[in-house]
């Protein structure tokens, strides 16, 4: 029997991008989540109020950095 070399492989995109889209994926829905836990607590002092609003912030743009990651490999590829 002849072999089919022609067939596509089956992932074309390098295993970074999972990791990237998996990590990108837990800052978003971690962002999301710090932030409703932040808008809801009332009885804070101000240190741990102003940590839990800075939290989402940074979880966000932890996530905006893989995803312009994510653009890259999809770019090259």
């Amino acid at each position: 029997m002849k072999e089919n070399n022609n067939a596509v492989s089956k992932s074309e995109l390098p295993k970074s991008f999972g990791y990237c889209f998996k990590l990108m994926l837990f800052f978003a829905i971690g962002a999301i989540v710090l932030f409703l836990i932040s808008y809801n607590n009332k009885g804070l002092s101000e240190k741990n109020t102003l940590i839990l609003h800075a939290l989402p912030i940074v979880f966000m743009a932890i996530a905006v950095v893989f995803a312009i990651i994510i653009a890259i490999i999809l770019i090259i590829n």
